[in-house]
C-alpha cells in the first residue's frame, strides 16, 4: 500500500510539484522544475491527475506531458513522464529564418482552391516528428485535392524526414467550410518546408451492440458461459455509438478510422462488415459481432488516452485488427513488427479449444492492444482509470 504524502489538507498541484522535485534525481531533470509549466488538472471521484508541460528556451514542447496521479488522500500512485531529454541545444528561436507571416502564407498557398477558409495565427513550438497518417485516402474530390496538395508539399524536398527529428515549427490550423476541412499544419521555421499535415476532423458515426466489458462483469452472474442461450447473452449487450468512422466508400461505411481498422490477415477468412447506414448491431452469435467489439473498445480507449489523458503521442496510429484469426485458437497475439493484432475465435461453431472468441471480451481486446501501449509503461494505470469511469 502506498503511504499518503501527508495527513493534512493539501493542494494537489503543490503536492505534485513537491513530489517531482523530490524525484528530480530519479528522473534526471533540474530540481527547481523551471521548464515544467502548469497544465490542466482533472479531478475524478477519488483521484487527481495533475499535468505539466515542458518548455525549451521559452517555447512549448509538443507532446511533453508530465502527469502526477494521486488519490484523494494524497497517495501518489503513478507518474507519467514524457519529458523530452534529447532536444538539440542548437535549436534557437532567435535564429529562425521563417517568420509567422511567411509560415501563414505557406499554408495559405495550400488552400488556394478553398473559397471559404481561415488559417490560424501560427505558434512557434518545439516539435518532434513522428509520422501520422490519420486521414482517409478516399474522400470527396475537393478534400482529397487538399490532402494531395499537402502531401505534395511535404515531398517537394527529396530528403526524407527521419522519425524522432526535432524542429522549431510553426503550428497552425486550417479551417474551411463547403467543403469542411480542419487540419493541423506544421511548418519548419528554418526552411519553410511542410513537416506534417494532420487531419483533425471527426468523421461518420454509426451504432452497435457490444459487451462492455463482458456479460459476467456487467451482471455479476458467474454462471454465464458459452453454453448460455444466445438470447440471454444478447440481452447483456449495450447499445453504443460507433464514432470516428471514415467517410463512406462505394456508399458503405466500414469499421475503419484513425485509431483502428478491421483487416484480414489470418484464418479464418471473414470479410469485414459493411453498412449503408452505419448499422453495426450484431448478435453475439454473429462473427461480425467481434468486429464491432474490437473497433468500439480500441477506438474509445485510444480517444480516452488522447482527449481525457491528453497524451497524443501514445500509439497514435490506426492499428490493424483481425477479430477472427489464429485459426480460432485461444491464442490472440500482437505483432510488434507489423503492428497488427489477431484475436482467436470467430469460427462457427466455436472450436472446442476456444468456446468464447477472444474479441468477445473487452478486457481481452484491451489487453492485446496494451502490448503497443505498454511501451509507455502506464497502460495498466490507464486501463484501471478507463474501466472505472
Amino acid at each position: 500500500m502506498v503511504a499518503p504524502q501527508t495527513d493534512k489538507a493539501f493542494v494537489p498541484r503543490t503536492l505534485a510539484r513537491t513530489v517531482l522535485k523530490e524525484s528530480a534525481t530519479h528522473f534526471n531533470w533540474v530540481a527547481d522544475l523551471t521548464d515544467l509549466k502548469d497544465g490542466n488538472q482533472i479531478h475524478g471521484p477519488n483521484t487527481y491527475s495533475i499535468r505539466f508541460t515542458q518548455e525549451f528556451k521559452g517555447l512549448f514542447v509538443d507532446s511533453s506531458e508530465v502527469v502526477v496521479n494521486m488519490y484523494h488522500d494524497s497517495r501518489v500512485y503513478s507518474i507519467y513522464n514524457n519529458y523530452h531529454y534529447d532536444i538539440p541545444n542548437e535549436l534557437d528561436p532567435q535564429k529562425i529564418k521563417v517568420d509567422a507571416k511567411r509560415a501563414r502564407a505557406i499554408v495559405e498557398r495550400l488552400a488556394t482552391h478553398l473559397e471559404r477558409h481561415e488559417v490560424s495565427e501560427p505558434k512557434l513550438i518545439v516539435y518532434q516528428y513522428s509520422r501520422i497518417d490519420n486521414h482517409p485516402k478516399k474522400t470527396d474530390t475537393t478534400r482529397n485535392a487538399f490532402r494531395l496538395a499537402a502531401e505534395g508539399a511535404i515531398k517537394e524536398d527529396s530528403s526524407p524526414i527521419l522519425e524522432g527529428t526535432y524542429f522549431l515549427a510553426w503550428d497552425t490550423r486550417l479551417d474551411s467550410h463547403n467543403p469542411t476541412n480542419y487540419w493541423r499544419i506544421l511548418v519548419n521555421a528554418m526552411t519553410g518546408r511542410i513537416i506534417q499535415a494532420i487531419d483533425l476532423l471527426q468523421y461518420s458515426s454509426g451504432t452497435g451492440e457490444v459487451f462492455d466489458p463482458n456479460p459476467i462483469v456487467n451482471s455479476g452472474d458467474t454462471t454465464l458461459s458459452s453454453s448460455t442461450p444466445i438470447g440471454t447473452l444478447d440481452g447483456k449487450r449495450t447499445s453504443v455509438t460507433i464514432n470516428r468512422l471514415d467517410p463512406a466508400t462505394g456508399g458503405n461505411l466500414r469499421l475503419h478510422r484513425s485509431y483502428v481498422q478491421m483487416d484480414e490477415f489470418e484464418a479464418p477468412t471473414v470479410a469485414e462488415p459493411l453498412s449503408l447506414t452505419g448499422d453495426f448491431n450484431f448478435s453475439y452469435a454473429d462473427v461480425y459481432f467481434l468486429d464491432t467489439m474490437a473497433y468500439f473498445h480500441i477506438d474509445r480507449f485510444q480517444d480516452y488516452i488522447q482527449t481525457t489523458l491528453m497524451m497524443n503521442n501514445v500509439a497514435n496510429f490506426s492499428i490493424h485488427v483481425d477479430p477472427q484469426g489464429v485459426n480460432g485458437d485461444d491464442n490472440s497475439h500482437y505483432n510488434p513488427g507489423s503492428k497488427n493484432i489477431a484475436f482467436g475465435g470467430g469460427i462457427t461453431p466455436p472450436p472446442a479449444t476456444n468456446h468464447i472468441p477472444d474479441a468477445g471480451d473487452a478486457m481481452v481486446v484491451l489487453h492485446e492492444y496494451g502490448h503497443e501501449a505498454l511501451k509507455e509503461n502506464m497502460f495498466s494505470t490507464w486501463l484501471f482509470l478507463y474501466l472505472n469511469l
